[in-house]
């Protein structure tokens, strides 16, 4: 028997000067629901374009 070993995945965030997101998903033409939610936690709000995002953020 072989035993395998998990993949190891990392993920970078890239942000644009200042802070702010590189691509920004509230646009006057798009037509998905879109809005942000504030973090307390944070101190910040963050955007989300899907409802099951803006759930699972706020879980």
């Amino acid at each position: 028997m072989s035993s395998k070993r998990p993949k190891l995945v990392r993920a970078r965030i890239i942000r644009g000067e200042g802070g702010a997101p590189i691509r920004t998903i509230l646009e006057h033409n798009y037509v998905r629901p879109t809005g942000s939610t504030i973090s307390l936690k944070n101190g910040a709000a963050f955007p989300w374009e899907a409802r099951d995002e803006a759930r699972l953020m706020w879980i």
